[in-house]
């Protein structure tokens, strides 16, 4: 394990599943959001029939995954407090616990990527916001969607 984490080191981020910190790797042959391993998951936050199809390098044919909402903080790419978000629940064998996919950063805009400017054309549009618009951190009780990120700590807030 400690082989493959050096191997990866410089793709690594400190990161946090429900409170556990773990090392996330920026994946970006990874076209798919966020991965993480099975062990971080408590059993009541599996989302009841919502599943995807994943299907690896090497593998041979699709596996349905299910996917779970989950508490997830890394500062490294601007997301300084827990918030929910709905990620595929699989197993890893190589010692890594979260894999961070193309999608995630698709799905979310005003995160930053660790792809840094120079290396890469910034493909996102003009008008994409530079932290989480309202929507993100505001979400009004039960309309949550998959793609919804929601601040833990204003989740929580008593109702005054």
């Amino acid at each position: 394990m400690e082989r493959i984490l050096q191997k990866h080191a410089s793709y690594l981020m400190p990161s946090y599943i429900n409170d556990k910190e773990v090392n996330a790797l920026r994946d970006t042959g990874n076209h798919s959001g966020l991965l993480i391993d099975e062990s971080f998951v408590n059993p009541e936050q599996i989302i009841p029939g919502k599943t995807v199809q994943l299907k690896g390098a090497f593998d041979t044919h699709f596996r349905t995954v299910p996917m779970a909402k989950i508490e997830f903080k890394c500062p490294r790419i601007g997301l300084d407090k827990n918030m929910f978000i709905d990620a595929v629940v699989t197993k890893f064998s190589d010692g890594l616990h979260c894999n961070i996919g193309n999608k995630f950063f698709t799905q979310f805009p005003f995160l930053n990527d660790i792809i840094q400017a120079h290396q890469c054309v910034d493909t996102r549009p003009p008008s994409a916001p530079a932290s989480p618009p309202p929507e993100f951190t505001d979400t009004p009780e039960g309309e949550e969607s998959a793609d919804t990120l929601i601040d833990v700590h204003a989740a929580r807030r008593p109702e005054t």
